[in-house]
This record gives C-alpha cells, sequence and structure tokens, in this order.
C-alpha cells in the first residue's frame, strides 16, 4: 500500500514538473505572438495613408491594437488547456469509476455541465464588454477631436464644458459594465 502511495507522490511530482515546464514554454511563445502582432499593427499603422488615418476612429485602432491582440495572447495560452483537458479529464475520470464506481462520474457530469453554464455566461459578459467599448470608443474619438482643437476650446473658455461631456460618457461606460 505505501508503494502505491509514493507511486502517486512521485506521479504528482513529475507531472507537476511537466506541466510548470509546459505552461513556461506556452507563456513564452505567447507573449512572441503577441509582440508580433502588436508590431504588425504598429507597421501597418505607419504606413497608412494620413488621409485614411483620420478617417479612421482613433478608438478603433486602440482596441486592435490592445483588445484583439490581448483576445490572441489568451486564446493561444488556452490552447494548452483545450489540448490536455480531455485526456485529463477521461483518465480522471476512469480511475474514479474504476475506484468508486458510478458514484465517481457525479464529478466529470457536473464539470460538463459547469462548462455550459460558463458559455453562457461569457456570452452575456462579452456583450457587456461590446458595449463597453462602444463607450470607450466615443470617448477616444472626442478626446482625439478635443486634442486637435485644444486651442479653440482654450479660446472660448470651453474647458468645463468639455469636462462635463467626458464626465457624462464615463458615467454612461461605467454603467455599461
Amino acid at each position: 500500500a505505501w508503494t502505491y502511495g509514493l507511486l502517486l507522490f512521485g506521479g504528482a511530482i513529475i507531472r507537476t514538473f511537466f506541466q510548470q515546464h509546459a505552461m513556461h514554454f506556452v507563456n513564452r511563445y505567447s507573449v512572441y505572438i503577441n509582440n508580433l502582432l502588436c508590431e504588425a499593427v504598429y507597421k501597418r499603422l505607419l504606413k497608412m495613408p494620413t488621409s485614411t488615418k483620420y478617417s479612421t476612429e482613433a478608438g478603433k485602432i486602440m482596441n486592435l491594437i490592445n483588445v484583439d491582440t490581448n483576445n490572441i495572447f489568451m486564446f493561444t495560452q488556452m490552447m494548452y488547456w483545450l489540448m490536455i483537458c480531455p485526456s485529463v479529464l477521461v483518465a480522471s475520470s476512469s480511475i474514479l469509476y474504476y475506484q468508486v464506481g458510478y458514484i465517481g462520474l457525479i464529478g466529470p457530469v457536473l464539470m460538463c455541465v459547469g462548462v455550459f453554464l460558463q458559455e453562457k455566461l461569457q456570452k452575456k459578459t462579452a456583450q457587456y464588454k461590446k458595449k463597453q467599448l462602444e463607450f470607450t470608443d466615443q470617448r477616444s474619438k472626442m478626446l482625439s477631436e478635443h486634442f486637435l482643437n485644444i486651442k479653440t476650446i482654450k479660446f472660448n473658455n470651453w474647458e468645463s464644458l468639455v469636462a462635463v461631456s467626458y464626465t457624462h460618457l464615463r458615467a454612461h461606460e461605467t454603467e455599461a459594465t
């Protein structure tokens, strides 16, 4: 019996070592891919004609740089778990079934139900995030316009009106979350 315990302990140590090594590898290449994407977006922005830069909203450009590259970064990080989890789930479930019978399948079934509930919650969260990003785009566009027209705003003493418009838009943005 103590050899079985020793094997379980040794297996856990070895699994932890290899899992940490794999996560380091995944993190390293996820950061590398993220940096390549940001570099590509910045190079593309520098090559854009001036007329196109003024017709493209600043908020959309910032979303492309920040949000989209971060989503790809998170996807590359999750690919490790997407590849590993099915085999771990099958192996764990079969060991549980072998050890305790049908009662050992309750955990995996509840986990599968949890995956579907999590999907529903993430869709709702994505809707809120999209709404928030729309307000962020509006705020970035307004900020860009105000920076371009700062002399006019200062000359006409419209700073308080600009501050009120930012406060109002920011309030709507925080309500969206």
